[in-house]
């Protein structure tokens, strides 16, 4: 006999009373749904049938299946598990017609429960258990039928059997069997072997695969360069990364049992560097699943065998977190710039007065970025800390990031104290604004008018702790590894293994000479062969700085441009005789060298020639009358670092 299942399947079972159709429920004496006791209240939900509810509070008071009943609930309650309903309702009825079966067919024979799977995305969507309507009257009965009696041990039953398979659903343990049509338009996924087949999983295509031969995976993790990390941490979910387990050092050696067609998430992580989660699935072969993880590296198969290698590195984006913070991108401020015309700063036309006084000109209305470049924000790991945990960086249009990068970084001063949150605060995002393009220091348009092509990297030191984590030649060039291949990355070249450092330049205002001298002093050698260029913008730790830069100057086969207007200055050793003078300021331009001093009484003549006390001529030495020894040292990277790059080795 066939049933009209059109009154019956779309009705929610706090309904049942409540339309016409259902009348004659109560014509055939069944009662409104019971309400629990109080005992029992907790498992009420209009996503539990009520035959479903009892089977419940059954089962929790059996001391052997009150686990199951407590995860049950919790796994509803947290929408992992979608209910449990009588088959003849709503949802379960819909879902059997997309599997092209009714909700009279659905659950085969043999069994009184079914795990009822998502028809849009069986593997990851979210599943229901369906009961037999046969199982209880509360179900609903058809037309003309007599009520019959409960059948609760069937009920709890074909209950466990479903928590169970839902179990090896929640844990990857599932996984199409080879019976399946490839046909199907709703499930078309890989074929695998042969195995035992789940008969309580609608649609009837799935088997468990704990029976099926086991693979081993195991993980590596290599740094930035392509170094082995030794012991890192490694641990496996195979619930999606609800629970994790850490790997034994076996296991860590020889691999962790997998089973074929498991679904798993692989982490590694180790202090100081960004973890890598990597969602996959053992077909086999191994294979990842969307999306892939930053530091996802690779991965291959053998027969049984598998192997994932992850690169472990210290930067991440830090747009998402500016953008969510509200904190705006750099401004395209345009300010004018003073062009160096080549190797010498000061003019030995003597006729020549107030900024005509160097031998430049000045070019209108740069633009930093843009056109010229890109800027990105990156972020180091937390756990990394006091390495910089954010630095800003500049990647001139046309520089190829494929070939050997060359870096030039800037450190700065530790002038106030700033307000937290560091560092992402508005007093950071001030200082970074004031010195990578707003008017105080308009780094980004003095490297556009220099004509050099690259990176330019401002990293943003923590309050206390400053640059001591790069402030040695070794610390700074792995930091730097690591920035370049975080901009590859980012700039889409994911082919890139190990990343190549080219010509290299670092630079300081005034107690940002520290870090210079630190680093000077530690590559001295062949502890960073690429760095080649030294800048000091009135270094505050003058006399180190002059000793130190000489040693490192190394006669000329490297280059040092120091720019200064403090008196009272040991005279660096590649500062020759005799220099180039112009109204009381002094250049000695040597072999790869510059030592330029400018002191107070230059600036007062500067000054005074340019004309009146609020002449903007260049807006970057507009000074107050007279002129202060303050504005004047603020000046100085203001002025110089154009000079700096413009005579660099830098390319063109």
């Amino acid at each position: 006999m066939w049933y009209d299942y059109n009154k019956y399947m779309f009705y929610p079972e706090e309904q049942l009373e409540l339309i016409p159709e259902m009348e004659f429920l109560n014509e055939t004496g069944i009662s409104a749904p019971r309400i629990l006791t109080y005992t029992t209240k907790d498992v009420i939900d209009n996503r539990i049938s009520i035959p479903a509810q009892h089977s419940l509070v059954r089962l929790s008071k059996n001391p052997a299946t009150n686990a199951d009943a407590i995860g049950i609930l919790e796994e509803i309650k947290a929408g992992k598990l979608g209910g449990i309903y009588c088959v003849n309702w709503k949802i379960p009825a819909q879902r059997a017609l997309k599997f092209g079966k009714t909700w009279w067919t659905v659950i085969p024979q043999g069994e009184d429960a079914i795990l009822m799977l998502d028809p849009d995305n069986p593997l990851i969507g979210q599943p229901i258990i369906v009961l037999r309507r046969e199982l209880d009257p509360n179900c609903g009965l058809l037309q003309n039928e007599k009520k019959f009696m409960a059948s609760p041990q069937r009920i709890d039953a074909a209950l466990l059997k479903s928590w169970g398979s839902y179990k090896l659903w929640r844990s990857g343990q599932i996984i199409k069997c080879s019976t399946m049509p490839t046909s199907d338009p709703v499930f078309a996924e890989l074929e695998f072997p042969a195995l035992p087949l789940l008969s309580n999983i609608a649609p009837p295509l799935f088997c468990n695969l704990k029976s099926s031969k086991s693979h081993l995976v195991k993980y590596e993790a290599v740094d930035v360069l392509q170094k082995n990390i030794n012991n890192p941490k490694s641990e496996v979910s195979f619930d999606d990364g609800q629970t994790w387990r850490t790997l034994t050092i076996q296991e860590k050696l020889k691999g962790f049992n997998v089973g074929a067609g498991s679904k798993f998430v692989a982490r590694v992580s180790v202090k100081g560097l960004w973890p890598v989660e990597q969602r996959f699935i053992l077909q086999p072969p191994l294979e990842t699943v969307n999306p892939i993880d930053f530091g996802t590296l690779k991965h291959s198969s053998g027969q049984t065998n598998h192997l994932f290698t992850t690169k472990l590195t210290l930067l991440r984006d830090a747009e998402p977190d500016r953008i969510n913070l509200k904190i705006p991108p750099l401004p395209d401020y345009r300010f004018d710039i003073l062009s160096f015309e080549g190797k010498a700063v000061l003019s030995n036309d003597k006729k020549r007065t107030g900024f005509e006084r160097f031998a430049a000109h000045i070019v209108r209305s740069i633009v930093p970025h843009g056109p010229n470049g890109k800027v990105f924000f990156a972020k180091a790991h937390s756990s990394s800390f006091p390495t910089p945990q954010l630095v800003a960086v500049f990647v001139p249009t046309g520089l190829d990031l494929k070939e050997t990068v060359p870096v030039h970084i800037f450190f700065t001063p530790y002038t106030h104290i700033k307000k937290p949150p560091y560092p992402y605060g508005p007093d950071w995002n001030a200082m970074i604004d004031n010195y990578m393009v707003n008017k105080g220091k308009r780094f980004l348009q003095q490297h556009a008018a220099s004509g050099r092509k690259c990176i330019f990297v401002f990293p943003v030191a923590p309050p206390k702790e400053y640059f001591q984590a790069i402030d040695s030649g070794s610390k700074l060039r792995h930091y730097l590894f690591e920035l370049v291949y975080w901009l590859q990355r980012m700039n889409g070249l994911h082919k890139t293994s190990i990343p190549r450092l080219g010509r290299c330049a670092i630079s300081g205002f005034s107690a940002g000479g520290n870090p210079l001298v630190s680093i000077m002093n530690t590559s001295m050698n062949r502890e960073f062969p690429e760095l080649m260029e030294v800048y000091g913008f009135d270094v505050a730790n003058k006399d180190s700085f002059s000793s130190v830069s000489s040693r490192w100057w190394n006669n000329g086969q490297r280059i040092v441009r120091w720019y200064n207007h403090y008196s009272n200055v040991k005279k660096p050793g590649y500062a020759k005789d005799p220099p180039q003078m112009n109204a009381g300021a002094l250049e000695y331009s040597g072999n790869n060298s510059t030592y330029l001093y400018t002191p107070l009484s230059f600036w007062e003549t500067v000054c005074k020639e340019s004309g009146k006390n609020n002449d903007t001529t260049y807006e970057c030495a507009t000074l107050s009358r007279p002129v202060n020894d303050s504005e004047v040292h603020q000046m100085m990277p203001c002025i110089f670092m154009q000079h700096a790059l413009k005579n660099s080795g830098f390319p063109i």
